[in-house]
């Protein structure tokens, strides 16, 4: 353990470097070396003694973590697309609406902003393409009270995503999965 202290404290400052030169917004860096920390925790027992090669070892590490980093943005970006276009089909929004949002922050934000357990399954049902039904087995409640959620969840999106949306009426498609 001494020997990966020791590499991490000789590297990690050009590791933070590498990640503030591939990462937006830079901030996430200090996150990524964390990630890398850890993931070179688990491995200790892979760590060359040499210490040049352990410097490689640990931007090895540091390149996979990039790498995973870069792919749940994609997914993240995807799931948000596929929000939008749901939004879209039940209505909370017309597509002008969607067009006019800032991106697909505006919808993140907007789910950011509800409970967390509301949050969660509007994640699931619509990131992760769970059914309501599904999503309430993953969350540990009953389908009724998530169904109430889900509803719940869907007015207070409503109420976030602009006074147009909150005139739309709610499709029973989305709450019956």
């Amino acid at each position: 353990m001494a020997e990966l202290t020791s590499a991490l404290r000789a590297n990690s400052s050009d590791l933070l470097a590498y990640f503030e030169r591939r990462t937006e917004p830079r901030a996430d860096a200090a996150d990524l070396l964390s990630d890398t920390m850890i993931v070179a925790w688990k491995r200790v027992d892979r760590l060359p003694t040499d210490e040049t090669d352990a410097r490689k070892w640990l931007f090895g590490i540091a390149s996979r973590v990039l790498s995973a980093s870069h792919r749940a943005s994609r997914r993240r970006h995807a799931a948000v697309e596929r929000l939008r276009d749901e939004l879209t089909r039940a209505r909370l929004v017309t597509p002008t609406e969607v067009e006019s949002l800032e991106e697909s922050e505006q919808i993140r934000a907007a789910i950011a902003r509800l409970p967390r357990q509301l949050q969660e399954l509007v994640r699931l049902v619509h990131w992760d393409g769970f059914s309501l039904i599904d999503a309430a087995v993953v969350t540990g409640t009953s389908a009724s009270t998530a169904r109430s959620r889900y509803a719940r969840a869907r007015e207070l999106l409503r109420d976030h995503l602009g006074p147009t949306a909150t005139e739309m009426r709610s499709t029973s498609a989305m709450t019956e999965q």
